[in-house]
């Protein structure tokens, strides 16, 4: 390579197949996209836009003094106690700049060595959001697969986890795409940082984010609703009830964490054959007496695998094993 020659810049392991721009029809396709979002009331206003950032500012600045009054309490030196930092990242449909209106945002807490996430996340945070005006609905899941504490902050629904690195000052600058972050750090750590580190790395492949190509149907037909409910001739019903409202919300965090299990449960113990597809809403029956919520989901057989004829799979017995967790 000759001095002084820039290399061509690769995104992703295959070379892309073609490196021709737009033609003014592509133009034309997205041009039409955007109306039709802004149409559908998929945008959020600019200020919800602004809210957001500033929910999100006002976030940062709880947790840095979280951090702060931690080391502090804790016995280092004032120089330590000045550069004790936390940083807040964001991931999920927020960071990748296709949430809509009223969309929750998940973000990540990134905290020295010596904060620790079952004692100064989930209890002495906990509190002080607790005690936070505009934090409502605080619900810590610290069992789930991924811990995660749920909240509303001035209206805004938040999920936030925590990661605590090797490293006793955090940076401003940390890079959490890097290798070297998930050094001497326990499994809950890596499953928390692999939400940014995954929306980093896809902010990273794609060049061109909103490009596509859709030449046989209207931009319309993308956003048709999926008729869930017709789509499956068996459902699994997980019903949730607690004895008010409040139970209900915290019961039901603990309980939907583990759906994900539920799922990866009936799918393993009927070899792949019988794929579970759950429905992300939840339904409430006004009619029962009790505080209540159900969770569905559809069942189906795998496409493509050989069953013989009139074959039945059994899932009582993987059910079971689930309620009984």
């Amino acid at each position: 390579m000759a001095a002084g020659s820039n290399p061509t810049r690769q995104y992703g392991i295959t070379k892309p197949l073609s490196l021709l721009g737009p033609v003014d029809a592509d133009l034309q396709r997205t041009a039409e996209l955007e109306r039709f979002l802004v149409e559908a009331g998929l945008y959020e206003s600019p200020e919800e836009s602004a809210k957001r950032v500033e929910v999100l500012a006002k976030l940062d600045q709880i947790l840095k003094g979280w951090v702060k009054q931690l080391t502090s309490q804790r016995g280092y030196t004032d120089q330590m106690v000045e550069e004790a930092n936390a940083k807040l990242f964001t991931f999920g449909s927020y960071r990748l700049g296709v949430h809509g209106p009223g969309a929750d945002i998940d973000t990540l807490c990134v905290g020295p060595s010596y904060v620790n996430r079952e004692e100064d996340f989930f209890m002495i945070l906990h509190e002080i959001l607790a005690q936070t005006e505009d934090v409502t609905e605080l619900q810590p899941v610290p069992d789930a697969h991924v811990p995660v504490m749920k909240f509303k902050f001035y209206g805004i629904s938040i999920d936030l986890l925590y990661a605590s690195v090797s490293l006793l000052v955090v940076p401003d600058d940390l890079d959490i795409s890097q290798g070297s972050v998930l050094y001497d750090v326990d499994e809950a750590t890596v499953r928390s940082l692999n939400g940014c580190r995954v929306a980093d790395q896809i902010l990273r492949l794609v060049p061109n984010v909103e490009e596509i190509d859709m030449n046989k149907a209207s931009w319309s037909a993308l956003f048709e609703p999926f008729q869930f409910f017709e789509a499956y001739k068996n459902y699994l019903q997980v019903d949730i009830i607690a004895e008010d409202d409040e139970d209900l919300r915290l019961w039901k965090g603990w309980v939907e964490s583990r759906l994900r299990q539920l799922t990866l449960k009936i799918e393993r113990d009927t070899y792949g054959m019988l794929q579970c597809h759950p429905y992300p809403h939840e339904y409430a029956d006004p009619s029962r007496q009790c505080a209540h919520c159900a969770f569905f989901m559809g069942l189906s057989r795998k496409e493509g695998v050989q069953i013989q004829e009139g074959q039945q799979f059994d899932i009582r017995g993987t059910v079971d094993e689930f309620n009984m967790k």
